[in-house]
C-alpha cells in the first residue's frame, strides 16, 4: 500500500472513530409540546441582536445550526454562542465555524467548562441511547409474542410497540434501568423493581398486576422523569418513523 493510500485509510479510520466517539442526535423542534425536553436553539453572541436559531443536530463536539441570515460568516471564524437546550438554563460556549451552506452552519465547540459539559451530557444522554437502538428482525421473535416492533439498544434498553397494524401503535413499553414505562389508552404506568422482564412476553395494562408494589404495575404521573426519559429515547428511533411520530403525538397529547 502506498503512503498516500495508507494516509487516506488512516484518515478514514480516524473520521470513523470520531463519529463513534461523538455521536450526533437529531433535534425534534417540530414537536411543539416536547420542546422543553428535546428542543434546542442557539444564539450568536455579538454586536447585532439575533433571534434564536434552530439546532438541527448536536453532539459533544459541535452542532449543525440554522444559517443566521444577514450575518457575514466564514470558515474558521471563532465566536461565542449561547446554547438553549430544552428547559435548562442557557450557557455560553466558545465555538468555531467549520463549514456552512445557504441553510446550515456547522460549528465545533472549542472550550467547554464543567457546567456546560454537564448540561450537554444531561441533554444528550438518553437521546444518544435512542439513536443507537436497533430494530430487531421478527425472525428472532418467539412464536407467542404479539408486539409489532422491538428495538434493542445500549444498557439493555428495549422498546416494544403494539398495534392493530404496522402503521398504528396503540401500546408502547420503554424499559431501561430495571424499570419500564408503559403507555396505553392515554395513560402512563410503571413496572420495575424486582420484576424480571421476559422480553418475549406480552405486557398489557389489563394483564399486569396492579397491586401497590415497587415491582408491579403502578400509575405514573404524566410528567414523571420515567415518562420524560422515555420520550427522549422514542424521538431518536429510526426505520419506523411515521408510526413512532404518531405515537409521540399521542403521548404528548396525553401529557397536555
Amino acid at each position: 500500500m502506498t503512503k498516500s493510500k495508507k494516509e487516506a485509510q488512516k484518515s478514514s479510520e480516524n473520521n470513523s472513530f470520531n463519529r463513534r466517539r461523538f455521536p450526533r442526535v437529531s433535534i425534534k423542534n417540530d414537536l411543539e409540546n416536547a420542546r422543553a425536553l428535546v428542543g434546542a436553539q442557539l444564539e450568536w453572541l455579538g454586536e447585532e441582536k439575533q433571534s434564536p436559531l434552530q439546532i438541527f443536530d448536536i453532539s459533544y463536539s459541535g452542532a449543525a445550526v440554522e444559517n443566521p441570515k444577514g450575518l457575514a460568516i466564514e470558515e474558521g471564524q471563532c465566536l461565542d454562542v449561547r446554547m438553549l437546550l430544552g428547559d435548562m438554563d442557557p450557557f455560553q460556549v466558545a465555538s468555531k465555524i467549520i463549514w456552512f451552506n445557504d441553510s446550515i452552519v456547522g460549528i465545533q465547540f472549542q472550550e467547554i467548562d464543567h457546567v456546560a459539559r454537564m448540561r450537554i451530557d444531561e441533554f444528550l444522554e438518553d437521546k444518544i441511547i435512542g439513536s443507537h437502538m436497533i430494530l430487531v428482525s421478527p425472525q428472532y421473535f418467539s412464536d407467542h409474542v404479539d408486539f409489532n416492533y422491538w428495538f434493542h439498544g445500549p444498557n439493555n434498553t428495549n422498546v416494544f410497540l403494539w398495534g392493530p397494524d404496522d402503521n398504528t401503535i396503540t401500546r408502547a413499553m420503554v424499559s431501561f434501568d430495571g424499570q419500564a414505562m408503559i403507555f396505553e389508552g392515554g395513560e402512563f404506568h410503571r413496572a420495575g423493581g424486582e420484576l424480571e422482564w421476559d422480553i418475549q412476553g406480552s405486557y398489557s395494562v389489563e394483564t399486569l398486576p396492579k397491586e401497590n408494589s415497587e415491582d408491579l404495575l403502578v400509575i405514573l404521573e404524566k410528567d414523571s422523569p420515567l415518562v420524560e426519559r422515555s420520550i427522549e429515547i422514542l424521538t431518536q428511533l429510526k426505520e419506523v418513523e411515521a408510526p413512532v411520530e404518531k405515537l409521540l403525538q399521542s403521548i404528548l397529547e396525553a401529557q397536555a
